[in-house]
C-alpha cells in the first residue's frame, strides 16, 4: 500500500470570489467521503481548497478515476505518492509516520 496526498481546489465563480463568498463545501461531502471509503486517511481543508493523506493500494490514476465523478470540470485536483522523505510544519507528522 501506498501513502497519497489529494489536494483540491475548488472552483468559485469570480462573482464569489470578488464578494469573499465561500464555496458551499457541503456539495463535496460525498466526494470527502469517497476518498475515506478508499483507506485510512486524514484531512487538512479549509473553505476553497482540501487535502487528504490517504493510505490505500490504488494508483494515483485509479483514485483519480473513482474521484471524478463527485469534482466539477473547473476543480483542481492533485494525487501524488508521499515517500518517507518528507516534511511538515503542522499536525500530519504523526500520522505519517505511522502509516509511511
Amino acid at each position: 500500500m501506498a501513502v497519497y496526498v489529494i489536494c483540491f481546489d475548488f472552483f468559485r465563480p469570480v462573482d464569489q470570489i470578488l464578494l469573499n463568498t465561500p464555496v458551499n463545501v457541503t456539495m463535496y461531502e460525498p466526494l470527502f467521503r469517497a476518498i475515506e471509503s478508499l483507506g485510512s486517511s486524514k484531512q487538512f481543508s479549509n473553505s476553497i481548497s482540501s487535502v487528504f493523506l490517504v493510505k490505500c493500494e490504488l494508483s494515483p490514476k485509479e483514485i483519480h478515476k473513482q474521484l471524478s465523478h463527485y469534482i466539477t470540470i473547473e476543480d483542481r485536483i492533485l494525487i501524488t505518492e508521499v515517500k518517507d522523505n518528507y516534511e511538515a510544519h503542522f499536525d500530519i507528522s504523526d500520522w505519517l509516520r505511522d502509516h509511511i
